[in-house]
């Protein structure tokens, strides 16, 4: 009798060891983008990007995170062929992308901005200027600067240089060398330079005109429903001031020098999203829908000649 009911006491356990068993998920990043994604000194994946996908959980305890780092570019094909269940990596929510996956609501807002060199800030001052023939223009490999560059050198023919980087450290250092006029990235990571780099700042500039705002989202596979939909209620909640990790807690944690120099140097230091960015998104998407479509009319224009 004794060895019966430790059978069933056995079996019991084991049902609720299944039942509550965590679904993994396994989240694609790219750590090369401090404060938001990047490996610490034990090369523990850290940043911005990394607690607000932690905080996930938190609210959704029946997911186990599996963080994985990836070259940037190889994101959105990990997570098309099932390797990823999601990616969080700074990327912006662009309409080409979303044709290829499926964006939450932005978890932050900042503006794709230029840095140039001090020695040409007297004839590079506005975006227009950056144009002119003989300009070499630095931009991260598959990044939203690369793309937003290309499509105005396509559209303008101008015949600048852009070369394109495999990382930011990559980019600034080239830039710190004199091989590139112009540098363009968000406002976050041109100020995160000047916090880490103060002796480097009097060789550069910010500009102060910037290409139109950007917002951030994690991905899913489109036809994730439920995950997207979890995200989506994950990112309403820590919208809220008073939740505990909220956005304003997390951005206060990794961004709170970043944005008192943006705010020293006349930027926008607000960079927490609210539902007014979620329609401000939706305008930008329509901005560049209209684009595409515009950019494949001329291409077959072009090719009709």
């Amino acid at each position: 009798m004794n060895l019966f009911k430790k059978t069933i006491s056995c079996l019991i356990v084991l049902a609720s060891v299944h039942t509550y068993a965590a679904q993994k998920l396994t989240v694609g990043t790219s750590p090369v983008y401090p404060p938001f994604e990047y490996a610490d000194e034990k090369n523990i994946l850290q940043g911005f990007g990394m607690d607000i996908v932690r905080g996930f959980t938190k609210f959704y305890p029946e997911y186990a995170l599996d963080i994985q780092g990836f070259d940037f570019r190889g994101l959105i094909p990990s997570l098309l062929t099932g390797r990823i269940d999601l990616l969080i990596a700074s990327m912006t929510i662009t309409y080409e992308r979303s044709q290829r996956v499926a964006f939450t609501k932005p978890y932050l807002k900042t503006n794709l901005s230029v840095a140039v060199q001090k020695s040409k800030a007297n004839k590079i001052i506005r975006l227009n200027d950056m144009f002119v023939e003989g300009t070499k223009v630095g931009v991260l490999k598959g990044s939203s600067g690369e793309s937003v560059i290309l499509r105005q050198v396509e559209k303008r023919g101008a015949r600048i240089d852009v070369i394109s980087s495999d990382t930011e450290g990559q980019m600034f250092l080239e830039f710190m060398q004199g091989k590139i006029d112009v540098m363009i990235s968000d406002e976050i990571a041109l100020v995160d330079h000047i916090i880490k780099q103060p002796h480097t700042a009097n060789r550069y500039v910010l500009m102060k005109e910037s290409f139109r705002p950007e917002f951030w989202g994690i991905a899913v596979k489109r036809g994730n429903d439920k995950l997207l939909g979890q995200l989506n209620a994950y990112i309403d909640e820590i919208r809220k001031n008073t939740t505990e990790n909220s956005l304003f807690e997390i951005a206060n944690r990794h961004l709170s020098k970043h944005t008192q120099e943006l705010n020293a140097r006349g930027l926008n230091p607000n960079v927490v999203t609210t539902a007014e960015d979620d329609e401000e998104l939706k305008k930008v998407l329509v901005e560049q829908k209209a684009e595409h479509y515009a950019d494949q009319q001329r291409k077959g224009t072009s090719e009709s000649k």
